[in-house]
This record gives C-alpha cells, structure tokens and sequence, in this order.
C-alpha cells in the first residue's frame, strides 16, 4: 500500500505528534508499505530525504524554535504545503492519506477528497506518546 502522512512536525523538530509519526511510518515500512511524509522543513533540514525507507518531503515554513510552533507558524504550513501535496497526491498515486491533527494538516482532508485516495486524520495525546513508546505500548502488534 502507498501512503502518505502529512504532518507539520517530524523528528528532529516537534514533539509527541512527529515521533508517533516517525514510529508508525517505519513501522509501516517494515511491514512492506511504500511511506512518505510530507512535513514542515526547518533551517538546515533538506527538503527531500529518505530514513529507514521513508520519504521524508519538507517544505519552508516560518518557524523560529525546533521544540515550539505557534498557530501563525503553523498556518505558514498550511500555505507552503499546498503545492506539495497536489504534487505528490498526482504523481504518486497514494491509496492512503493519514492526516495527523486538525491543525493544521486538517484543511488537506477537503483538497485531498478531490483523488481518489482513502483519508484517515488522527489525533493523538502527545503525552501518552512522548511517556511511553509506541513500540512497548504494543501499538504494531509486539513485534
């Protein structure tokens, strides 16, 4: 299965929400699908990068701290991820789009009902994940 992930926090910037993001794209990996996330970019970070089987797309965003990310900040996501998405969206033809949290990454659920790829938006308690590691929680079923 191909699937994309877009959210505006990715190791090594964020918090709980980009390691949940990090851990469920390796897992997904691992178990033979094709992922891509498409995140905010950060000062030094190139905007396209492979880890662990994951293609990693960053686009610019206006963001002055690696650990915090205002509201005006991330609305500067939601502008600079446009182009990318619709990119993406037609030339990799996903069967699945995982949206994390409604802000920002919320608004792509109406530009992506536009393909025909299946949408999932989560939301998570980032608490629980920075506490205790997807992994142990047996999230991905143990292994």
């Amino acid at each position: 299965m191909r699937i994309l992930i877009v959210n505006y926090e990715f190791p090594p910037i964020g918090g709980g929400g980009g390691i949940a993001t990090y851990y469920i794209a390796r897992e997904l990996c691992r178990k033979g699908h094709s992922v891509s996330v498409l995140t905010s970019r950060f000062r030094e970070l190139r905007w396209h990068e492979e880890l662990e089987d994951i293609q990693i797309y960053r686009v610019p965003v206006l963001r002055k701290r690696r650990d915090y990310c205002s509201v005006l900040e991330m609305a500067t996501f939601i502008l600079s991820s446009l182009p990318m998405l619709f990119y993406l969206l037609l030339t990799r033809k996903f069967d699945l789009l995982h949206i994390f949290f409604g802000v920002p990454s919320g608004p792509w659920r109406r530009c992506a009902g536009l393909s025909t790829v299946s949408i999932q938006i989560s939301v998570y308690d980032v608490n629980a994940v920075s506490q205790y590691p997807l992994a142990q929680r047996g999230i991905f079923g143990g292994q």
